[in-house]
């Protein structure tokens, strides 16, 4: 049986007891997503863009670089850290409330303050 040093490597702080709530699915894409990035060498380059609440607490548990956006802006900073740094990977790690109640309504008025901007 493989150890989780083996696994995760130095992505995941095995030493960290989680504050998630118990059964909360972050602990499980938390560990997922430190699986997907040792198992594509990617440490190095990486950097989580996490917003105010529980998806927040993601990068407490993985040694990667973070970036802790207003709540439900954490993609369009993403965007703007990716332009600024195009040699690294970059992903946004966001619950529901962040990406989906506060984080759609900057999406949607994205076409009309462009339909409204002067010529």
């Amino acid at each position: 049986m493989k150890n989780l040093e083996s696994l995760y490597g130095d992505t995941l702080n095995l030493d960290k007891l989680f504050s998630y709530c118990p059964g909360c699915g972050h602990g499980i894409v938390t560990r997922l997503v430190a699986e997907a990035i040792e198992s594509f060498g990617i440490r190095e380059r990486s950097v989580s863009v996490v917003g105010i609440g529980c998806g927040g607490f993601s990068h407490h548990y993985m040694d990667i670089d973070a970036i802790e956006a207003m709540h439900g802006r954490s993609p369009s900073v993403a965007v703007g850290y990716k332009t600024a740094m195009p040699e690294n990977i970059v992903f946004t790690y966001q619950g529901d409330g962040d990406m989906g109640a506060i984080g759609l309504s900057d999406r949607s008025m994205l076409p009309i303050r462009e339909c409204r901007s002067p010529a």
